[in-house]
This record gives structure tokens, sequence and C-alpha cells, in this order.
């Protein structure tokens, strides 16, 4: 019997279905006609207090006085900051979910839709990702709060319930722990690099990370206690498509039309627009 409590449930997993394989690797040396490459500027909004904790602990002081412990977070430059590895982390999972990505057991091979765009490694074979992400950092300084919440298990050991998607937190019977937080309302830039990558498969990830304002992803820890909520907008886009010599920038107006051309062209599997309707409302979601 496991020595963890079970976690509140709080989460509804994500449909799963048959995976889509991809055609082959698409090669990274050079620009081919139809897809794109460049950056993309993206703005996140915390709408939760957000912890991206580094694994260790800080000091903080108490209310009452003296000095507390406290689960660190992730600061650049004294700073909040959200990793570009959680980011694709993030981005990667919900694109599994609307494209179908691997099925989580075995060996992923043909590769699937998801290895070809975000990369793999399996044994000798590697791929490098055709989508990337560098971290967000907070646009301005800001004071870092400590908040105090139940946070239980989120698994039980041995047990993988795959993916899932958090909905409004519930209590819990575990001691609070404290941790280090960004505030909801900080504001944080990051850019996604893209190579050789179709329209399609771009409006699939934007799609999974929110663009559309359908629902608003988690980030982080704390996900099952209603932490790390976030806002993704895109900002500004350079881009070329195939062997477009000089890069197109994309504000305002019409990048909105593109961005929106992009979602257009995505194209969810049948269980992929099933999590799609999880995500935008897990479980009663606010």
């Amino acid at each position: 019997m496991s020595r963890y409590p079970p976690p509140p449930r709080n989460y509804t997993a994500l449909p799963t279905g048959p995976v889509r394989r991809g055609p082959r690797d698409v090669r990274h040396d050079q620009r081919l006609p139809g897809l794109l490459s460049g950056v993309l500027l993206l703005r996140l909004e915390a709408l939760d207090p957000l912890h991206v904790g580094t694994g260790g602990l800080a000091p903080v002081r108490r209310g009452g006085g003296g000095v507390a412990l406290a689960l660190d977070l992730v600061t650049q430059n004294n700073a909040a900051a959200i990793p570009g590895s959680s980011l694709k982390g993030l981005a990667r999972s919900t694109y599994e979910a609307l494209a179908g990505g691997c099925d989580l057991h075995g060996s992923c091979n043909p590769r699937c839709t998801a290895c070809l765009l975000f990369g793999y490694v399996e044994r000798q074979q590697t791929f490098a990702g055709r989508v990337g992400f560098e971290d967000a950092l907070a646009i301005k300084p800001h004071t870092v709060p400590t908040v105090a919440a139940p946070l239980p298990q989120a698994f039980q050991p041995r047990r993988a319930v795959g993916r899932r998607v958090y909905g409004p937190p519930v209590q819990g019977r575990a001691t609070p722990v404290r941790a280090l937080a960004a505030p909801a309302g900080t504001r944080f830039l990051s850019r996604m690099t893209l190579r050789n990558v179709s329209p399609q498969e771009l409006g699939l990830v934007l799609l999974g990370l929110g663009v559309d304002g359908s629902f608003a992803p988690r980030v982080g820890g704390g996900r099952y206690h209603g932490l790390g909520r976030v806002a993704i907008t895109v900002r500004r886009a350079r881009l070329r498509e195939g062997r477009q010599v000089r890069p197109e920038t994309l504000r305002q107006d019409r990048l909105a039309r593109q961005v929106e051309a992009w979602l257009e062209a995505a194209e969810p599997t049948s269980n992929g627009r099933e999590a799609l309707t999880v995500l935008r409302n897990p479980g009663g979601s606010r």
C-alpha cells in the first residue's frame, strides 16, 4: 500500500486515441517551401500566483517575526522567470493531446507528429525540435510574495493516469507548504522559435496554448491547488516562408489576422477536439 494519501480529485484526464504518425523527419539545414521559420514574441500574464520552483528552499520572514523556509522560485536578475523548458513542456503536452501524440507506453516508432515537431531522444536516435521557447522574463520588477497552500501529493507512485488538466482547487488535508510565487498580474515576455513549421502545426501549438482566448493553461507547480494559470498572446511575429530572403514583421491588425488564420488552419483529431473541450472546461473551471 502506498504511504502517500490520494490527491484531491480536481483534475480531468484528457481523452487519448489513435496516434497520428508523421511521414518523416523535417530537415533543419535549409528552409523548405511552404514552411515557416522565425520568431514569435509571446506575452504571458499570470492569472493566479505562479510558482516554478528551483527544487531548493529560501528563507522568508514570517508576519509575526522570525524566519521560515519556503519553496524557492526560479528567478533571473531578481525577477521571476518561467524556464523555456517549462513552456515547451506545456506546449508539447497539449499538442500531443490535440494532435494524437505519443501513447506514453513503449517506443514511438514510426514517429508521431509531436516527436517530429518538438524533437526526441531515444537510444542512439536524436532529432532536434523545430519549435523552441526562450525563458519568459518578468517585464517589470516586483516583490515576490509567499503563498501558503495545502499542496498534497499530485500523483500516486507507479500509477500513471496519463495527460490531465486541473480545474479549481479543492481543500487538501496536507499541511500547508510555503512557496515563493510571482503574483497574479505579473507579465512575462518570451520568444518562440520556429524552423520549417507548417501553418497547421503552428496553429495547433497556438491553440494548445490558449492563444484563441478560450482557456488559460496552467504552468509550474501547484496546478492542482489552483496555481499557475497564464493568458498567452502573440505580440509580434518575424517570419520567413520557405526560402524568402527577408523576414516579414507582423504587428497589430496584420498580426491578429494572421494568428486567426493559423488557428483556423489547426486540425485536431477527433479525440483532440474532445480534449479541447476538456481544456476549455476542466470540471467546471472558473
